[in-house]
């Protein structure tokens, strides 16, 4: 590994390194920015440095082992986001045109034929009450001019 590649890794806990003629998959223990080496357990209870020369791979924990990776990862996730949110948008935007043309179907939809029926019928008892109430205050008034009538004779 470069000093350059070895700066561009994104060093994580968990990571593993192959290092040349000692060890593959070497559990990292440490990262020494200064010095650009690694502190990796080799065997159980072996651990030691190794510098970035040394180094023939990086395995991150993460699936990624640099910056670029992890960025377009990132990416990849906002953009899958942004389509489900688009996505979720045109339903519920549908869902609205669906709701307003209900509204305005139901509207000006022409009465059905139980309804026009129910209110001629309504319509028709409300017109004999009141023709039946005209014709008591008829009979009122008749009654009220014979007694008096009866009374002046």
């Amino acid at each position: 590994m470069t000093e350059q590649e070895f700066k561009k890794q994104v060093w994580r806990a968990y990571d593993t390194v192959d290092i040349e003629g000692v060890a593959n998959h070497a559990r990292v223990i440490a990262v020494g920015f200064p010095s650009l080496s690694v502190r990796a357990a080799v065997a159980p209870g072996v651990v030691e440095w190794f510098k970035y020369d040394q180094i023939i791979g990086h395995h991150s924990s993460t699936g990624g082992t640099d910056d670029l990776e992890i960025i377009e990862g990132l990416h990849n996730k906002l953009m899958a986001a942004n389509k489900r949110n688009e996505d979720l948008q045109q339903i519920l935007n549908s869902q609205q045109e669906r709701i307003k043309e209900l509204k305005d179907k139901a509207d000006g939809k022409p009465e059905s034929k139980d309804l026009r029926k129910l209110r001629s019928t309504v319509a028709s008892i409300y017109s004999t009450i009141g023709s039946i109430d005209h014709r008591m205050k008829q009979i009122d008034e008749y009654l009220d001019s014979l007694k008096a009538n009866e009374d002046n004779l």
